[in-house]
């Protein structure tokens, strides 16, 4: 009698739950990917209850829950496109608060210092930093081997990769900077951060291998939008007291109204790692890399800017592009890889043809140029990433290549008949 009795009860319960059901309109269940409809209410409801900041998420112009209302009562917003500004939105507070703990650790044993790892994180919290890891894999440039992609996971990371780990272990050296006999790994964390600020190179790469690689991506860009590209041309920047014989360009573009621009390529790291001593985030002008975004290539340009002469010939013009290791590109780069990406978009459009644009609550844009912009960024940082952590594979083999195991002490006594 107890089992029929919860049964009935269950049925119940079932029965009650369809009437409700089939009480709501069909208006207010949205589709997955469909328009609001009836349920914009209720989500405008759910976020204005968040805060002021994600009500000026989604409505920049609103001012009150009326009006926001009012805004998108006659537009075809998608679920999909909330829920995606919404998880950027806490993705990127989340991103601060790890930065944040990490500069003022609380309740660590002995106040373990963590600047290294606000410096990583920092330094990866700008606009198109991860842009290599939102493009589809769909051609060869696009592709790494699994130990690349390995390494470079941990490297961005600030993690210790097991195969740095096994060396240190094994005590094995690294033979990437100036002690001849090599020195011991003594943090697997910040061996990346090392061997990227050193000028050997190895059988896996250097730094002048990962610099003229990085660069060739950008011109084969500027090649594609229809500029006259030269590398490496001689007296095009004239001599200053640093440079008798002037500035090499890495790339020298014909702009139209016969502008010619020197284009030179330069990357930087956010940590410095001697071998010896624990690492520290870069400084310029007072600001510190854990604290302040863009510090290594405020840093990077500065010293490029003092191989060049304040005032250049007329009609010429110079652009720097740094880029962190991270993958962080400056402000002057971000702008010429935009405006490389637009002349592409425009040259390959059909002469009989409008451009196709679209507008909506961030301006009017042109979709195919916004696409070319994202992938060259992508592909540029990706040549980046495989000869950098290539770099660093070659500096594992030739640690284990090198290794020689200690040998006994010879027996210098006379021989002994036993």
């Amino acid at each position: 009698s107890i089992h029929h009795y919860q049964r009935t009860q269950s049925k119940i319960v079932h029965t009650e739950a369809q009437r409700a059901a089939a009480a709501i309109p069909n208006d207010d269940l949205p589709e997955e990917n469909g328009p609001l409809h009836g349920f914009a209410e209720r989500c405008f409801r759910r976020v204005c209850e968040r805060g002021d900041e994600e009500k000026k998420l989604i409505c920049p112009n609103a001012g009150s829950f009326t009006s926001s209302t009012a805004y998108f009562t006659g537009k075809n917003i998608k679920i999909m496109q909330i829920q995606k500004k919404l998880t950027i939105e806490v993705h990127k507070r989340t991103l601060a608060k790890c930065i944040t703990d990490a500069n003022n650790p609380i309740g660590t044993d002995n106040g373990i210092d963590r600047k290294d790892i606000a410096t990583h994180m920092t330094s990866l919290n700008g606009p198109l930093t991860m842009a290599w890891a939102c493009v589809p894999p769909v051609g060869p440039t696009f592709r790494l081997r699994a130990d690349t992609l390995s390494h470079l996971v941990h490297y961005l990371l600030n993690l210790p990769h097991p195969e740095f780990i096994d060396l240190k272990h094994r005590q094995y050296k690294a033979h990437c900077c100036k002690p001849p006999d090599g020195h011991p790994i003594h943090d697997p964390r910040s061996i990346y951060s090392h061997i990227l600020r050193t000028k050997a190179a190895n059988c896996g790469g250097g730094r002048k291998r990962t610099h003229d690689n990085t660069y060739a991506v950008l011109a084969r860009h500027a090649q594609r939008a229809g500029l006259v590209v030269y590398r490496e041309q001689r007296g095009v920047v004239p001599a200053h007291n640093r440079r008798i014989n002037g500035k090499i360009p890495d790339f020298t573009l014909r702009r139209e109204g016969g502008i010619t621009e020197s284009v030179d390529f330069t990357t930087a790291t956010v940590l410095r790692c001697p071998f010896n001593e624990k690492p520290t985030p870069v400084t310029h002008n007072r600001q510190h890399a854990n604290t302040h975004a863009g510090v290594g290539i405020n840093y990077a340009e500065a010293n490029k800017a003092t191989e060049y002469p304040r005032e250049m010939p007329p009609r010429n013009k110079i652009t720097i592009i740094a880029v962190e290791c991270t993958g962080r590109f400056s402000k002057d780069a971000l702008a010429w890889c935009k405006d490389i990406a637009q002349c592409e978009s425009e040259r390959r459009r059909p002469p009989h043809l409008p451009a196709e644009t679209t507008t909506n609550e961030q301006g009017t844009y042109d979709p195919e140029a916004i696409k070319k912009y994202h992938y060259n960024v992508a592909e540029a940082q990706l040549d980046l990433h495989m000869r950098n952590m290539e770099w660093c594979l070659g500096a594992i083999a030739q640690a284990r290549n090198k290794h020689v195991d200690a040998e006994p002490a010879l027996d210098y006594r006379p021989n002994i008949t036993w």
